[in-house]
């Protein structure tokens, strides 16, 4: 049961955007830090990075598969209540029930997101205190429609 979603003409290899989506929409939620597609810096940070793994549920006659792809935040503050905060807000907003994060190039269709609570990971020598919050959206992909 493949999507018939548009593709330009001559791109077979339409690059995922799901990334760059989900970071408008965090960012979108007004946080009192800026998310970024990084890793942590020296500083207060607030980043979102692909994990490794990532599973393929299904795949489909016209190549289009449903995946499975791991994500985290990680937040990086020396005020504890803002990095507990902060996350447990993006915790709030992913887990909506109508939660949508379409794609801008047409490269996924968004199907749904499993998410774990947000957790204190510990305090670095600096004294910033670093949470994490993994996710893991479930995608449609691909396929030659």
């Amino acid at each position: 049961m493949g999507s018939s979603r548009n593709k330009s003409d001559g791109d077979s290899m339409m690059t995922n955007d799901f990334q760059i989506q989900l970071l408008r929409f965090i960012n979108d939620l007004k946080l009192p830090i800026t998310a970024r597609i990084d890793f942590l810096t020296h500083d207060e940070d607030l980043v979102i990075f692909t994990l490794p793994g990532g599973k393929v549920d299904k795949t489909f006659m016209d190549g289009t598969q449903e995946v499975r792809l791991p994500y985290q935040f990680a937040i990086k503050t020396k005020d504890n209540e803002k990095g507990n905060r902060v996350l447990w807000m993006i915790n709030e907003a992913l887990s909506q029930f109508n939660l949508d994060i379409p794609s801008g190039n047409g490269s996924y269709q968004f199907l749904s997101m499993t998410l774990s609570k947000p957790f204190l990971e510990g305090v670095d020598e600096q004294g910033f205190y670093v949470y994490l919050l993994q996710i893991e959206a479930h995608l449609e992909i691909g396929g030659n429609s």
